[in-house]
């Protein structure tokens, strides 16, 4: 109730994504909601279509987005796999930072 489907999409549309409203009933609709899947990309659905969802996963797979894959090789000893290698990462964008820190275990040697 807070923002109309114009505003709200709109910033899903600036951040890339498409909205894809998914119905349980054949003939159930929502207004607001069917607005903001045109206007991003997206289109709304019937759950039990006889093609599934396939086409949605299909569409979604072709949008480029802003995800990215980061890989490295680490010099950490790895104590042949029984070791937690910890894994920082930072990105700046647009005077804006982001910062996470995550980790893993090496393969088993």
């Amino acid at each position: 109730n807070q923002y109309q489907p114009s505003e709200l999409a709109t910033y899903l549309k600036n951040n890339g994504i498409m909205f894809f409203p998914i119905y349980v009933q054949p003939d159930q609709h929502n207004e607001f909601y069917d607005l903001i899947s045109q206007q991003t990309g997206g289109h709304s659905l019937y759950l039990y279509r006889p093609q599934g969802l396939n086409g949605v996963i299909e569409s979604i797979k072709k949008v480029p987005t802003g995800v990215y894959t980061i890989s490295y090789t680490s010099h950490e000893n790895d104590d042949f796999g029984r070791a937690y290698i910890t894994t920082d990462l930072e990105v700046v964008l647009q005077k804006e930072s982001g910062k996470t820190v995550s980790g893993y275990f090496a393969p088993l040697r």
